[in-house]
């Protein structure tokens, strides 16, 4: 018995021994990483006791989550739900809603364009028709944060608008079924002159690597020699595609891009690996600039 107590009694002393040693670690590891949370905290904590109006301590926290991460690189962001579930949306390529474009213009919520053949443009909306009533309730000072709430819903709902048109003297009234919206990765691609095939591709969606590679064989099936590619305003979207649309030009056994990290499963080289069918040889213009989200409705 007395061996035993006194073996149980090694042990705990081993035990102490060594969560002293690592807690003596784990703080020199994060020490510096306790002080800034507490230089944060108190920071939060004078701005929300002393500032001159009443501060949001949500959206506070969320700004200074963004603004840290924004300090690493331009590709590193927050998502909150509502940011996920609009990535979501655009990466899957398709939404329940009426299919119109909106922003702000002049401070009115204002269609920039229908989607072709969804329901918002059977039901003849135009581009700069400016929405002044959702379901009876203004817009003003409506967000299009706020008009996604009440625009998306389940396929087979009705939504009531009232459009306010340029040269109309009254309010014109639309009650639209809401249905599948699907969204075209390429929205558009045509002949120009001198054999010059033009292709836009929107995002990099799931279908964007599908619908790029159609619309570049019909383009030098019907003459193309040389192509202008228009990334302007691509929101971005699946690595897989970003990949796979990238592999369209390239001859095998090039690198596409790698991505690195700490964790060991993040680490990835993505090569090409098949042949261009239309060589590796015709005038290529990528046409890009800074992508400008601007989701649809």
């Amino acid at each position: 018995m007395k061996r035993r107590v006194a073996l149980v009694s090694t042990l705990v002393v081993l035990c102490l021994c060594l969560g002293g040693l690592f807690g003596r670690l784990w703080a020199q590891k994060t020490g510096g990483l306790l002080q800034s949370l507490q230089t944060f905290s108190r920071v939060v904590d004078i701005v929300m006791s002393t500032y001159a109006e009443k501060i949001d301590p949500d959206k506070m926290i969320r700004s200074g989550i963004r603004g840290m991460l924004s300090s690493l690189d331009p590709h590193t962001e927050f998502l909150d739900e509502h940011d996920f579930k609009e990535l979501q949306v655009m990466t899957e390529g398709q939404f329940g809603g009426v299919g119109i474009s909106i922003g702000i213009m002049d401070q009115q919520l204002t269609v920039i364009s229908p989607i072709e053949g969804t329901p918002a443009d059977l039901a003849g909306i135009r581009g700069g028709d400016r929405i002044a009533e959702i379901e009876g309730k203004s817009t003003e000072n409506f967000t299009t944060d706020d008009a996604i709430k009440v625009l998306r819903g389940e396929p087979g709902s009705k939504v009531k608008l009232s459009i306010a048109r340029p040269g109309v003297r009254d309010l014109i009234p639309f009650e639209l079924t809401r249905a599948i919206i699907n969204i075209k990765a390429v929205p558009y691609a045509a002949m120009l002159d001198d054999g010059i095939g033009y292709v836009r591709l929107a995002d990099f969606s799931k279908t964007a690597s599908q619908e790029l590679g159609r619309a570049i064989d019909s383009l030098f099936g019907v003459g193309a020699t040389k192509l202008i590619f228009d990334l302007r305003s691509n929101g971005g979207g699946l690595l897989a595609e970003g990949r796979d649309v990238s592999d369209l030009f390239l001859p095998p056994g090039e690198v596409i891009v790698r991505t690195a990290g700490r964790i060991p499963d993040s680490k990835h080289e993505y090569v090409s690996e098949t042949e261009d069918p239309h060589g590796d040889q015709f005038p290529l213009v990528c046409w890009s600039t800074a992508a400008a989200r601007r989701l649809p409705r």
